[in-house]
């Protein structure tokens, strides 16, 4: 006996359509595709490190970067790069965070094993960006100053 659906064999145009119209309505209704939509938001701020005295010792850059890798129902995955310049360190680290009350709030280590949370929530392509490190690991504990505090990043256009 040969295999059918809906009438139709497996190995007929019709049916291989149906099963195909089938899957895509599956994946859609379950909630597990994904918009690839990989957007972009980074903020660039200098900075500048002063002595007791009020003398400015030591200043650059600290440059944030988020890329959107992919949008779901009530999740996103996404990048956070973060460094200060003249230090050679960066906090890098890609996650998901879970929609909570309006924002995504995430969980994660980051690439020197700190313990990172925050939250992530964009408004008319500006995204807050809320950073701050739970516990700092022995290798990573230099890092202090790449966490706290809500920045505001601007949006790039979807690649």
């Amino acid at each position: 006996m040969t295999p059918s659906i809906f009438g139709c064999t497996l190995a007929s145009k019709p049916a291989r359509r149906i099963i195909i119209l089938f899957a895509v309505f599956v994946l859609s209704v379950s909630g597990l595709s994904a918009q690839l939509l990989e957007v972009s938001y980074s903020l660039s701020e200098n900075w500048e490190g002063i002595d007791g005295k009020g003398k400015v010792v030591i200043s650059g850059e600290v440059k944030t970067r988020v890329d959107i890798l992919s949008i779901h129902t009530n999740y996103i995955r996404f990048r956070i790069h973060r460094e200060m310049t003249p230090y050679p360190e960066a906090v890098d680290f890609e996650t998901t965070a879970y929609l909570v009350s309006g924002k995504y709030e995430f969980k994660s280590l980051d690439n020197w094993d700190n313990a990172a949370f925050g939250y992530i929530q964009e408004i008319e392509g500006v995204l807050d960006l809320m950073l701050d490190c739970e516990d700092f690991s022995e290798i990573g504990q230099n890092l202090g100053r790449l966490y706290g505090d809500i920045h505001r990043l601007q949006g790039s256009k979807p690649r």
